[in-house]
């Protein structure tokens, strides 16, 4: 992984920490096969409220229409889409 790509990861991870504290949750470090939707992170308005976010800091917009949904409902998955977008990998 690319020092983008950390970046894209780290950004993520924040914007998560954000969103579970807004809903009461807390966010801790979480590996690549975590689920976003399954461990009650992100809903559909957190989904997107998280996409426009990335795609705003990092200037690229994400085609959904080329990915598997599973791609992008892990941390990992959305982590190598984000990056791919951005041209990082």
């Amino acid at each position: 992984m690319d020092n983008s790509s950390y970046q894209i990861r780290a950004f993520i991870q924040d914007e998560l920490g954000k969103i579970a504290s807004d809903n009461g949750q807390t966010m801790t470090l979480a590996d690549d096969s975590l689920n976003l939707v399954h461990a009650g992170l992100l809903d559909s308005y957190g989904f997107i409220r998280l996409v426009m976010s990335l795609e705003q800091r990092f200037n690229f917009q994400l085609d959904f229409g080329e990915m598997d949904p599973e791609e992008f409902s892990t941390l990992g998955g959305l982590v190598r889409a984000a990056a791919r977008a951005a041209g990082c990998s």
